[in-house]
């Protein structure tokens, strides 16, 4: 039977994990046997309180009960159970309803787990507790929950301003980030300097899509401009202010023309 046992933990950990969105971020970052046993953990509670409130029913009278509500008879039982008759008791019994309490107690747990999660504030408060470990993810949380704009700078050099969707960490690594642009430009090929060619701000402005009325007949909404950029794609991701970067922006224009004028001065000297 402990061969069972094991499977069956197995099976209600999964369950949970499955369900659960706060197990399942730690589960798919689990590899080879540390899955496993993290599976067969939780598994393992389950089965306990399985085990508990079958005892209590049993106790209480309550699995006879039932089965007496829902017109079980010994008959009946042979049919459904793959035991041979002679094995079927009340012990047997037990053990089934026991394997079944402890799935059900599984999913519900899994499924309250992901209710609880639904909420974006406790989704992004709890994500921002567990991503410390790596400084990719807490960047995407932070921005995302603090609808911050991020600057990403793609491996063709094309580069995207905009406000963050919440990536969904818990299903596993990050493969796409969602992007409502803002600002989009290029970086130059030598400098790797950022210039913005197009504002997405003012077109959203002028449509009418920032108040959520489009002026004109078109059925265009402001979701309808999001971006979907694959993570392999991305070379660099920062935060991005307006105020800072027109502050750099204006000293990276004085150093060019300084640069400028202390040629020309060279120039004038060696004609003189």
């Amino acid at each position: 039977m402990a061969p069972i046992y094991i499977a069956i933990a197995l099976i209600c950990g999964y369950i949970f994990a499955s369900r659960s969105p706060k197990t399942r971020y730690r589960y798919k970052r689990s590899n080879g046997w540390d899955a496993y046993f993290y599976v067969a953990s939780w598994g393992g509670v389950f089965l306990v309180a399985g085990w508990f409130v079958t005892s209590g029913m049993s106790y209480f009278g309550l699995l006879r009960w039932i089965a007496n509500t829902l017109g079980f008879v010994k008959q009946d039982i042979e049919k459904l159970v793959p035991v041979e008759k002679a094995l079927i008791n009340y012990e047997v019994l037990k053990t089934f309803a026991w394997i079944a309490v402890s799935t059900a107690i599984a999913g519900a747990c899994g499924m309250l787990s992901r209710y609880r999660f639904n909420d974006p504030i406790t989704r992004a408060n709890w994500l921002s507790q567990n991503v410390r470990h790596s400084p990719e993810e807490s960047l995407l949380v932070y921005a995302a929950s603090t609808r911050f704009p991020l600057v990403v700078t793609l491996s063709s050099r094309k580069v995207y301003i905009g406000v963050l969707t919440m990536p969904a960490l818990e299903n596993g690594s990050v493969e796409y980030i969602e992007l409502l642009p803002i600002m989009s430009g290029f970086r130059d090929k030598d400098e790797l300097t950022l210039h913005l060619t197009t504002n997405y701000h003012d077109h959203y402005s002028k449509r009418g899509l920032l108040s959520g009325i489009p002026m004109g007949p078109n059925t265009l909404s402001i979701n309808s401009f999001r971006v979907v950029i694959p993570a392999k794609e991305i070379e660099s991701m920062s935060l991005f202010d307006k105020d800072t970067y027109n502050d750099f922006k204006a000293q990276e224009e004085q150093a060019k023309i300084d640069k400028s004028n202390a040629l020309t001065t060279q120039a004038d000297n060696v004609l003189i």
